[in-house]
C-alpha cells in the first residue's frame, strides 16, 4: 500500500509539474504578470494533485495486495524481473519464418 502511495505521488506530481509548465510559459509569455487565478491554479495543482496520487496510489496498491491474497494476481516477487521471457505473446522459434 506504501508503495502504491509512493508511486502514485510521484506520477502524479510529475504531471502537475508538466502541466504548469505548459499552461505558465504560454501565459507568461502574453503577459509577464500573471493574475490572482493563475496563482490559485498553481496552489490547487501543487496541493491537489499529489494528494490525489497519494489516495489512488493507496487504493490502487491495496486493490492489488487483495487481489495477490486471493490468488488473483501473481505475488509481487513473482512479478519482479524481465517480463520479455515470459510473455506469452512473442512467437516460438519454430513458428519463426526466418
Amino acid at each position: 500500500m506504501r508503495g502504491g502511495a509512493r508511486i502514485g505521488l510521484v506520477s502524479w506530481s510529475a504531471y502537475a509539474l508538466v502541466e504548469y509548465l505548459f499552461t505558465t510559459f504560454p501565459a507568461w509569455a502574453q503577459q509577464p504578470c500573471f493574475c490572482l487565478w493563475h496563482w490559485l491554479y498553481n496552489a490547487a495543482l501543487f496541493v491537489l494533485y499529489p494528494l490525489a496520487g497519494l489516495i489512488c496510489g493507496a487504493l490502487a496498491g491495496q486493490l492489488v495486495q487483495q487481489l495477490a491474497r486471493r490468488r488473483l494476481l501473481p505475488a509481487a516477487t513473482e512479478m519482479r524481473g524481465p517480463a520479455i521471457g515470459r510473455s506469452r505473446a512473442m512467437p516460438r522459434r519454430e513458428n519463426c519464418c526466418c
